[in-house]
């Protein structure tokens, strides 16, 4: 039998924390793009924030074209009894590859409709596999 997480999650909110955009001249057909992401987790007593950067670089001239922070806002019941006896939390890794999917995916849908009418809506954004946060972002306390 499947051992159940003492923690229950609700996905509370979604906000961008700064969105910053330029529109570059001259985007051809097969223009590239770079997609750099880098993300943060904080957890408090019973909340759970999943920050995401995302930058959009063009790579003929390497300059940031676009730049979004973003929070994804989870409550969380149950986060004391994955807490160490420093205080620190330790989510389960099902329930952290959770957050960061739920973020990314939501990031990313926000990332297209603030990018629409621009270039943004023009070149493909990347699949991002939640798995390559995993182990580079152990969740701090806020």
């Amino acid at each position: 039998m499947e051992k159940r997480s003492p923690i229950g999650i609700q996905y509370s909110g979604f906000r961008f924390k700064s969105f910053s955009f330029r529109e570059p001249g001259g985007v051809g057909k097969n223009e590239s793009f770079n997609f750099e992401t880098s993300m943060a987790i904080r957890t408090a007593k019973e909340r759970i924030v999943v920050g995401l950067m995302i930058l959009v670089n063009r790579k003929s001239d390497g300059v940031t074209y676009a730049k979004a922070e973003t929070e994804s806002l989870f409550l969380a019941k149950g986060l004391d009894q994955v807490a160490d006896k420093g205080g620190n939390i330790n989510l389960p890794e099902d329930l952290l590859f959770t957050v960061i999917s739920l973020a990314i995916s939501t990031s990313r849908g926000a990332l297209m409709v603030k990018g629409a009418g621009t270039f943004l809506e023009k070149i493909p954004m990347p699949i991002v596999d939640p798995q390559s946060f995993f182990q580079q972002n152990k969740p701090v306390n806020l």
